[in-house]
């Protein structure tokens, strides 16, 4: 979601309502904004993010590390997972550094109340690395490429590694 589209009015509206039209359940549905739209002060996003969730649709701010980052974030607003950027994953395998910094997030994640899940995983070992820090999921080209729906329901969904959710039954 956009920060302009957060601003209509009629936000929290039209996703209810879009909702209602097709019969989607809304505990299945995750809204993603990106860092930068909280930044914007306009409209009273934690009010909206409320009334969202008491709907039981879940809230992700998508490419947390990047740019605007700011850890007054995890304090002033009210949201279920947070997705740490690639930038942040993509050092795992050679840094003990990052190897602090995501597992300091993910013990903030615990004690916050929300998900982490990590971003653009391209290798065998940063998911593994991501496991025993206990990072709750994961997406990238490690598990694929884009992809269209059709071609997504194609895809052989008992496989363990192609399961978002990371946790320790995962055989590597």
């Amino acid at each position: 979601v956009s920060g302009l589209q957060l601003r209509e009015s009629n936000f929290v509206r039209n996703v209810l309502n879009t909702l209602d039209r097709t019969s989607f359940n809304p505990t299945q549905l995750q809204v993603e904004l990106t860092e930068a739209t909280l930044v914007d002060e306009q409209v009273s996003i934690n009010d909206i993010f409320a009334e969202l969730r008491s709907h039981g649709i879940k809230i992700a701010i998508d490419d947390f590390g990047t740019g605007f980052s700011s850890f007054s974030y995890l304090q002033r607003f009210s949201f279920d997972v947070l997705k740490l950027d690639r930038s942040l994953i993509c050092r795992l395998g050679s840094s003990a550094r990052a190897q602090v910094v995501v597992g300091s997030m993910q013990h903030l994640a615990e004690r916050l109340d929300f998900k982490i899940i990590a971003e653009g995983v391209e290798t065998v070992k940063e998911m593994r690395i991501l496991r025993d820090i206990g990072c709750h999921g994961a997406q990238g080209y490690l598990f694929s490429r884009p992809l269209e729906l059709v071609d997504w329901k194609f895809l052989d969904h008992t496989e363990p590694y192609l399961l978002p959710e990371l946790d320790s039954s995962y055989h590597i």
